[in-house]
């Protein structure tokens, strides 16, 4: 996971620090007394690589200590967003059900109290890639010949299968590299009309497609509309085993961390 931007709030000098974002290479301008350690410190104690302690009577605002005397410190000091690597936003997908591109932006926010909120960035596609769903088709054709239907049906049922799936990816392969929801939607439609017009009542085939076709396509064209995806316990773990630690060192004796 990838650092792209920061915010603190609430935390020592600083108020409200609004978004901030981080490069490879990151410098904080402003005069002494500003913040701008603050700034680093309360991003370091997201997830201190030494296990740095939150201490309110420190990092709490001074003059707002007797608000802390109510929430408990049920209170938001950090919040950063993360680029998720591929593998990992594979693994939240079939852990939440949800189309990997929903997965590659997560927000990761700390409580005084130490407790984490976690939060996807995007909440439906704008678009999906065309080889997304080509590489999918193809795994389709795979999955076809792997399975006991081919022996179980003619020759002639399993190249029509084959030269049906072959024919949607001519199609896709003139298409923008981007696909809108109709597009995919289209897709479904023409696979459903093919079944349903040619093999009807044939209960096996059927069946392979319901599990092997459109459960993928219906998560696909799901993820175009905002679902307000709420992040799983499981996928917590995920993120949280993912999360970069971070070392803040004013001296060069912190660098054992």
């Amino acid at each position: 996971m990838k650092l792209i931007k920061f915010k603190v709030e609430n935390f020592r000098s600083v108020d409200d620090s609004d978004w901030i974002n981080a490069e490879d290479v990151t410098c904080l301008v402003g005069t002494n007394e500003s913040g701008k350690t603050n700034l680093l410190i309360a991003l370091w104690k997201l997830n201190p690589a030494n296990g740095e302690l939150i201490i309110p009577l420190d990092d709490y605002p001074r003059k707002k200590y007797h608000n802390y005397e109510q929430t408990k410190g049920d209170e938001v000091f950090v919040s950063a967003e993360f680029e998720v690597d591929t593998t990992t936003a594979i693994s939240l997908s079939k852990q939440s059900g949800w189309h990997e591109d929903l997965m590659k932006q997560v927000i990761v926010r700390r409580n005084y109290d130490g407790s984490y909120l976690y939060e996807y960035v995007k909440n439906k596609l704008d678009s999906i890639d065309k080889s997304y769903l080509i590489d999918f088709l193809n795994n389709v054709i795979q999955e076809y010949n792997s399975s006991d239907l081919p022996n179980k049906e003619e020759a002639e049922t399993n190249k029509a299968i084959t030269d049906f799936i072959n024919s949607e990816l001519s199609k896709l392969s003139t298409k923008n590299n981007e696909l809108n929801k109709q597009e995919v939607l289209e897709v479904k439609a023409n696979f459903t009309m093919f079944i349903e017009t040619n093999y009807k009542r044939k209960i096996n085939l059927k069946s392979f497609f319901d599990s092997n076709l459109f459960p993928k396509l219906d998560r696909i064209i799901s993820a175009f509309d905002a679902n307000g995806i709420v992040v799983s316990d499981e996928c917590k773990k995920i993120i949280k085993s993912k999360l970069p630690k971070f070392v803040y060192y004013s001296d060069y004796g912190n660098l054992d961390s």
